[in-house]
């Protein structure tokens, strides 16, 4: 919610208005994220997926690219691209910095149960080798804004990292678009544990 909601108040300055956004994965879920990026008069949009299917209901993407993230992070590492650093990756990192140590510190001060406190509890105590499935709606929403999105991981060990011995992994996680009852949030899980062949927290 803070991200979103500083996002929704800045999403007007100039640093919004230059440069490059680069895409890695599906198209954005995020509502707010979204109607940024389609008032934003951004100079290119490249999009990153896997798969040549089109996601992009605004028409804002202007570049396409084809690849798993693992082959795109590897490409990109062994071009040796010179690094050029600019006011909105700066401004972008500040801002992030900022946000994560306003939310620790507001999750954890509260001496009680929330739901802000389980998702990051919950993220921040898997394993490795360990996957996550959330239910829908608001458990959603919670592990998006306040869990944590990555795991320590051994270099050269943890399935999918790239060559260059990254010392963390993404956490995988699913869960189930729209309403779920019972029955069909358990038959996901099952599912999902059993097609990542992982220890599956749910």
């Amino acid at each position: 919610m803070v991200q979103e909601e500083r996002i929704n108040r800045d999403h007007r300055s100039p640093l919004f208005q230059e440069g490059q956004l680069d895409k890695i994965g599906s198209r954005i879920t995020s509502k707010r994220v979204a109607q940024m990026l389609e008032e934003c008069s951004m100079c290119s949009y490249i999009l990153v997926d896997k798969h040549p299917y089109r996601h992009d209901p605004s028409h804002i993407v202007t570049h396409r690219i084809q690849s798993s993230i693992t082959e795109f992070a590897d490409t990109l590492i062994r071009a040796q691209l010179p690094r050029k650093p600019s006011k909105w990756g700066q401004f972008l990192q500040i801002i992030d910095k900022v946000v994560a140590e306003e939310v620790m510190f507001q999750i954890y001060s509260e001496c009680s149960l929330t739901e802000p406190y389980v998702a990051r509890v919950t993220t921040e105590a898997l394993a490795q080798d360990a996957a996550l499935f959330v239910g829908n709606s608001m458990v959603i929403r919670d592990c998006n804004m306040y869990g944590q999105g990555w795991v320590k991981s051994a270099a050269g060990t943890a399935p999918g990292m790239s060559s260059c011995g990254t010392q963390f992994e993404g956490i995988r996680v699913a869960g189930n678009r729209g309403a779920s009852g019972i029955d069909g949030l358990l038959s996901t899980a099952i599912g999902f544990a059993v097609g990542c062949n992982r220890r599956v927290s749910a």
